[in-house]
């Protein structure tokens, strides 16, 4: 429950609010961009070898399904 959760948080030594003053805003805006790059070039790769497994006529279907349905 919720009330058990804000206990253990606050046992931990976790504020129950950020203090804006300490918030790096730089660095949380270069590890955005950080992850934005690895996981393009993560996912950049990934469409063209998937493209790769299916055969020409079912390649179509067999990417647009997956995507549609997992997202």
């Amino acid at each position: 429950d919720e009330a058990a959760l804000r206990g253990a948080v606050t046992l931990a030594g976790y504020p129950s609010q950020a203090d804006t003053q300490l918030i790096n805003k730089p660095m949380i805006v270069a590890l955005i961009v950080a992850l934005i790059i690895i996981s393009a070039m993560c996912y950049g790769p990934l469409a063209a070898l998937m493209v790769e497994l299916f055969p020409t006529r079912i390649r179509y279907t067999s990417m647009s399904l997956p995507y549609h349905i997992g997202n």
